[in-house]
């Protein structure tokens, strides 16, 4: 009798025993029933400060501009009420950062208390600044402008503005600079209007693997602080999906494959000599986002594809990989009730953070 109550007992212990702690664990979820928050860029300026921003969108269509801020690491998020439809953010440090929205560039300086419209305007997608005073400002049809004065006043790059080689309709996405004198803009035609009034899930065409008029991807290169840019036709015939700049003169690029194929591909672009190598596949996933680090790690989120069709408006299954290079990549354990169309990554000191088109934010732990 003795013996069949241990036993009784190491199974009820087996039984309750939890299962393994995810490594990515749920921070933030915007969970309302008659609207859905979709979140298009986060930050993390520090350890403690994060701020994520993106659009409220209500069951009846209608529309509004929202974010969450942490200021003690993810434990805790309160909303952030921007005053217009925020596409991009930069932050320069802590205290300083820039706002792209849907009609005009906005400047905080005291860690997004509160914010200053600088410029007003439509189309413009990113903006970077190397220190408070030069910045770069990309959007569509071959928009690129810099600042000499912190914003108070903007110029074209007519070297980028005007080049032939060029398309028309080029949409400049990125900008992106390592340092005071080494940077790039990267973009692709555009082919569709903006629509901002849908969450990217229900609205495929204004996320990074919609469907441009044609494709090809095109970019611009200084190494004189945007005196002078090196001109580049980087893919001739692919879409982009996401970029990232591991160090001056070598970028990652996802393009995105054929809507039958159920795989995705990091490429390495080297500026040099002009050529892309495959660096990486990943099957069954399309890649969303890639970081790297200084010292040469690599952290991927992608989305996992179900079943036979690649190319579908319904969120998939969140997965993160992360390793000391893309040699060494492991998956890690992700929140089960992880959903998204579209992933944005970013480091904020020991931790990382992972936000979602489906208004969720996961943090590293």
């Amino acid at each position: 009798m003795r013996r069949i109550l241990i036993i009784v007992a190491v199974l009820a212990f087996l039984g309750a025993a939890p299962g393994p702690v995810s490594r990515w664990q749920r921070s933030y979820f915007y969970d309302e029933a008659d609207s859905s928050f979709n979140i298009s860029d986060i930050a993390c300026p520090s350890p403690h400060f994060c701020l994520a921003v993106g659009v409220i969108v209500e069951n009846d269509g209608r529309s509004r501009p929202y974010g969450v801020v942490t200021r003690d690491g993810g434990e805790h998020w309160n909303p952030a009420r921007p005053e217009d439809l925020p596409v991009s953010l930069f932050f320069l440090n802590e205290n300083e950062g820039w706002m792209v929205t849907e009609r005009g560039l906005w400047n905080t300086q005291n860690a997004g208390q509160t914010w200053k419209k600088i410029k007003s305007g439509t189309g413009w997608l990113a903006v970077a600044f190397t220190d408070p005073v030069h910045g770069w400002l990309a959007g569509n049809r071959r928009l690129i402008e810099a600042t000499s004065d912190g914003g108070a006043h903007w110029s074209l790059v007519s070297q980028l503005t005007q080049y032939d080689g060029f398309p028309q309709d080029l949409s400049f996405e990125y900008v992106h600079f390592y340092d005071p004198l080494n940077g790039e803009v990267i973009g692709e035609p555009s082919g569709v209007a903006d629509d901002r009034s849908l969450p990217d899930w229900m609205n495929p065409e204004m996320t990074r693997y919609r469907t441009p008029a044609r494709g090809g991807v095109f970019g611009g290169r200084t190494s004189d602080g945007g005196r002078t840019w090196t001109l580049n036709t980087i893919d001739p015939g692919r879409r982009l999906a996401v970029a990232t700049f591991p160090e001056p003169g070598r970028d990652w690029f996802v393009f995105i494959p054929p809507p039958t194929e159920l795989y995705s591909d990091i490429t390495e672009h080297d500026w040099k000599s002009g050529l892309n190598t495959t660096l990486q596949r990943m099957n069954d996933a399309r890649i969303s986002d890639v970081v790297t680090g200084a010292d040469g790690s690599v952290v991927i989120a992608e989305i996992a594809i179900a079943g036979r069709l690649a190319d579908t408006p319904v969120p998939g299954k969140v997965r993160i990989l992360q390793g000391d290079s893309l040699t060494q990549l492991h998956e890690e354990t992700v929140d089960y009730r992880a959903v998204a169309r579209r992933i944005v990554l970013v480091r904020a000191g020991a931790h990382w953070f992972a936000a979602t088109d489906t208004g969720m934010i996961l943090r590293r732990n």
